[in-house]
């Protein structure tokens, strides 16, 4: 070992990839007394390979997905996270000196190259949070046509992270149901909230035209439906099927305003009705259905 004393510090990171021959490094030149920043990147599974400008930047830790790649310069770069059954998920970075960037990766199942968003992923940046409950759960979730997760098939519960502010097109999409889509709205350091109900059948289902804001809490309506087992619609936007015991269901994600509220049931003659929907307060609605 060579010691080399009174000049400035040269610090280098080297992550080693398993196999044989030579790694596949970045043409530089690493000069001494250089700050560097770090990639800190969360993938969606666990233990994904991450490569930077592909050099291997080491594998995420399989309790959180979370992967650290030290030792970047500052510049614009191309992160790639593969992983065997998944397709791989590239995206353009940048890095600054003594900086941080932060980035998720949710891998969708297949093979080739996912579809992202055309963003550039900037340092010392925290985005902001997406919080969808999907009914039914166990639905996929892609914003701006990226994939975002699948749902939790308990509760629907999914959160997507690694949004930047701006507006983004939603979809929630399950076989057997139509496909769910609305605009939302993204602001850096806030959560979004979305309540979106899968009407089955194929094709896009009607939903309302509105742009879901961030960093607001929606209302939720209420209705006891006689008979039960009919089906709610929030201007024209399907809002799931009553209980068929006692009629009742809840509906979230409704916004302050009014609506046409439709009832429908095979058997039954419609029943419509102007709504209106106050900030803080739950509007407790009992249709009764008439036989046709």
């Amino acid at each position: 070992m060579t010691v080399i004393r009174g000049g400035p510090e040269l610090n280098i990171w080297a992550h080693l990839e398993k196999g044989e021959g030579t790694a596949t490094t970045r043409t530089e030149t690493i000069t001494s007394g250089t700050e560097h920043g770090y990639l800190l990147l969360y993938t969606y599974p666990h233990e994904a390979n991450i490569y930077v400008d592909d050099e291997f930047g080491g594998t995420s830790y399989a309790g959180n997905g979370e992967g650290y790649v030290n030792g970047l310069y500052k510049g614009t770069y191309t992160v790639r996270v593969s992983k065997p059954g998944y397709k791989d998920w590239v995206k353009k970075i940048t890095i600054d000196n003594d900086h941080r960037t932060l980035a998720y990766a949710y891998l969708e199942s297949g093979t080739g190259v996912e579809t992202t968003r055309n963003e550039i992923i900037q340092p010392s940046t925290d985005p902001g949070l997406l919080l969808l409950y999907t009914t039914p759960g166990g639905a996929d979730v892609y914003i701006e046509g990226e994939y975002g997760g699948t749902s939790y098939a308990g509760n629907g519960e999914i959160f997507v992270n690694g949004i930047f502010s701006g507006t983004y097109t939603l979809k929630v999409s399950k076989p057997g149901y139509k496909d769910w889509s609305k605009k939302i709205t993204i602001t850096n350091k806030k959560r979004t909230t979305v309540y979106p109900y899968l009407e089955s059948g194929t094709g896009a289902s009607v939903t309302r035209d509105e742009i879901i804001p961030s960093g607001v809490k929606p209302e939720t309506l209420l209705l006891y439906t006689t008979p039960g087992g009919a089906d709610i619609y929030v201007g024209g936007e399907y809002g799931g099927t009553s209980y068929e015991g006692n009629g009742q269901i809840f509906i979230d994600g409704i916004y302050p305003g009014t609506y046409t509220l439709k009832v429908s049931k095979p058997g039954f003659k419609d029943w419509t009705m102007e709504i209106t929907v106050i900030d803080g307060k739950q509007p407790i609605i009992s249709p009764t259905l008439v036989p046709q």
